[in-house]
């Protein structure tokens, strides 16, 4: 502060300088006078002269690391960017190339010996499973089935889910039907109509009536088991019709 208020001082006593005609600039004695006396102040005090003076790097010159190291508790760190040695390290600290062990280790050592994660052994033939694979009550095996559902946001509104929210889609291929003859697949077809698509050789079911995925999950697998019912009793009515005519 007392350096500001000194400078601003001998700025206010400084007459500004006078133009004369030629355009050259004429300094008063009272100029020079002051240049005097801020040459005496530079002379005598060392802060009001780096106060007046510009920034230049030999007034204020960055200290180096070992002057740091010198004058306070820092000390360098134990290995220094000087050293000309260069090598990777694993968690902050030198790795130890000759004594390093791999936590995946055991891993690609059970990969070499055919064993894998799930405790079975790939260099044995394969053994299907012995139990009974689920089916429904038509005969249909359960993992055949594919099931599609849509999610939404929540709305802001009432009632806060769109209406097909709830809705299911089965899907399952006319080959994993066991139709037990072909008229039975034909009266199938016939019961089935346009939910068939015969591009993809798939058969599509739909259903939204519930406010509940789960329940037209099951709304759709009852309807698949009536459907295959429906047309096997159509197809045993109708041969057992033919043997009578014949």
């Amino acid at each position: 502060q007392r350096n500001s208020h000194l400078q601003i001082h001998f700025c206010n006593i400084i007459p500004p300088i006078i133009m004369a005609s030629n355009s050259r600039p004429v300094v008063s004695a009272a100029t020079m006078a002051a240049r005097r006396i801020l040459l005496k102040t530079r002379t005598t005090s060392a802060p009001i002269s780096n106060a007046l003076s510009p920034p230049s790097s030999a007034v204020i010159a960055p200290r180096s690391f070992s002057s740091l190291a010198s004058n306070t508790s820092i000390t360098p760190p134990p290995h220094s960017s000087s050293s000309t040695t260069t090598s990777t390290s694993i968690g902050g600290f030198p790795p130890d190339i000759d004594n390093y062990v791999s936590p995946y280790t055991s891993f690609f050592a059970d990969i070499k010996r055919g064993v894998t994660p799930l405790g079975t052994d790939a260099t044995k033939p394969y053994i299907e499973s012995t139990q009974p694979t689920p089916k429904l009550k038509c005969g249909i095996p359960e993992h055949v089935l594919r099931f599609r559902t849509a999610s939404y946001g929540r709305l802001v509104e009432e009632p806060f889910v769109k209406s097909v929210e709830h809705k299911v889609a089965l899907k399952i291929y006319l080959r994993d039907i066991p139709f037990e003859s072909d008229l039975e697949k034909e009266i199938f077809l016939q019961i089935v109509g346009p939910r068939f698509r015969h591009e993809k050789n798939e058969l599509m079911l739909s259903s939204d009536q519930f406010a509940s995925r789960i329940e037209n999950k099951r709304h759709l697998v009852s309807m698949l088991n009536r459907i295959v019912f429906s047309a096997r009793r159509l197809a045993n009515e109708g041969g057992e019709e033919q043997k009578e005519e014949a």
